[in-house]
């Protein structure tokens, strides 16, 4: 599948003046931190005690933990050392039950939930007691003019002051072959109140067109199947939307070896620029863990009948196992064909991935080292490094701070288990 480069990653990287902060500092010179062990939550027996489907955390200013099941369509909730306290929610379409945990999180004194099924948010005291249900339809949003095209932007999520700030939603209207594939749709950041009325703008946020670009890929035949060819990681930008802006993490792949440069920028809510910093890093060659790692990906999709590939958040084609009248191939086979098509190139991407933590640090996910181990390179709020948090390859982050880790981790039987770290300098080698 050919690689799409958005025009707006483009746009924001170009608007970032001299005067931005680009000091080219090297991400490899930083302070070595890595994670202890504190908590650890599940069963593999016991449904009551154990996980089947973990999809988020968030802890509250007691240290309470919030963790969404899905398989139960509930919140469990338990206490700062691990002691599980209530659940709330269970699924159905009931005041306080849920269609899907789209999203939650603890809001000072209120938990929300976020149900895009049913289309509305549900909140709750710290006690699981239901305060309201908030209508999350949202409101159609014209696009350029020029376009005849509308977009639906919805309430998601609760802000500090009890309003909800927006996400571009599933609902379009208009010819889509109007716009074309590169370009993007410059989308008001509503804020909705706790009727779900549109109450203020804060900014703006730059779209991607959301037209489904079905490609033909390369395939390949295994037995009497026919699949979708591999190919490496995308080198392509990584760009998150913020309640209050952007973060775009520009990461090209070396081509020669030689001393190369991470960019990250961070834009506000009126596309200004917060900060722009570029890093020095030496290219890592790919190694068996990092083939390993994408084979498996590919093995796990190829078993499946079929699935939408997304690039950068976008739907761009329809992959999976294709044609043919015999049964599926096994794994064995499929491992087989994915590492005879693979074609990769010498060096990774200087980030796989990213996440925001609590605190507003940014948290790069590194390249693959070899060590059974990721290299997250955290940077401030401001953009400055932090340091390298050393995390196990095991260990799915969903939620951090500057001192904590909370995070998902599948045993030899592929059960999930809870556990917190707390992050520690170091040790010498």
């Amino acid at each position: 599948m050919r690689a799409i480069r958005l025009s707006l990653i483009l746009a924001a990287l170009t608007a970032c003046g001299a005067g931005d902060a680009a000091d080219g500092s090297s991400a490899d010179d930083v302070p070595k931190f890595m994670l202890e062990e504190e908590i650890r939550i599940g069963s593999m027996d016991d449904p009551d005690l154990g996980f089947s489907q973990i999809g988020a955390v968030d802890v509250d200013s007691d240290g309470n933990v919030y963790v969404s099941e899905r398989s139960e369509f509930a919140i469990r909730i338990y206490d700062a050392g691990g002691k599980r306290l209530r659940t709330v929610g269970g699924r159905g379409e009931g005041p306080g039950e849920f269609g899907t945990l789209s999203s939650f999180g603890v809001q000072g004194d209120t938990l929300w939930v976020h149900d895009s099924r049913l289309r509305r948010i549900t909140l709750f005291d710290r006690e699981g007691n239901l305060l309201a249900t908030v209508p999350a339809t949202g409101v159609s949003v014209p696009s350029p003019p020029e376009s005849g095209f509308t977009i639906t932007m919805r309430p998601n999520a609760m802000r500090p002051d009890g309003r909800f700030t927006s996400v571009p939603g599933v609902g379009i209207s208009g010819d889509p072959r109007t716009l074309r594939g590169g370009d993007t749709l410059r989308l008001p950041r509503l804020v909705f109140d706790a009727s779900g009325e549109v109450v203020d703008t804060a900014g703006f946020m730059r779209y991607p067109t959301p037209t489904l670009i079905f490609e033909s890929p390369e395939r390949i035949k295994v037995g009497d199947r026919e699949l979708r060819k591999p190919e490496p990681p995308t080198d392509q930008p990584l760009v998150r939307r913020l309640d209050d802006g952007e973060l775009i993490v520009d990461r090209l792949r070396s081509e020669t070896g030689d001393e190369a440069v991470l960019t990250v920028t961070r834009l506000g809510p009126v596309e200004d620029t917060i900060f722009r910093r570029q890093f020095r890093y030496t290219p890592r060659e790919y190694g068996a863990d990092a083939v390993d790692s994408i084979i498996a990906s590919y093995v796990s999709s190829g078993m499946r009948a079929g699935q939408i590939v997304t690039v950068d958040g976008m739907m761009v084609a329809v992959a999976g196992v294709g044609g043919g009248s015999g049964p599926p191939p096994d794994s064995a086979a499929l491992d087989r064909a994915y590492r005879d098509a693979l074609e990769l190139p010498k060096y990774q991407p200087p980030v796989g991935s990213y996440r925001l933590g609590e605190d507003g640090t940014v948290w790069l996910r590194r390249e693959e080292d070899g060590t059974g181990t990721y290299r997250w390179f955290v940077l401030e709020p401001d953009g400055e490094p932090r340091g390298e948090v050393e995390v196990p390859r095991a260990l799915r982050i969903l939620w951090s701070d500057d001192a904590t880790v909370w995070g998902v981790e599948l045993d030899d039987f592929e059960v999930p288990w809870l556990a917190q770290y707390r992050i520690v300098e170091a040790k010498a080698r």
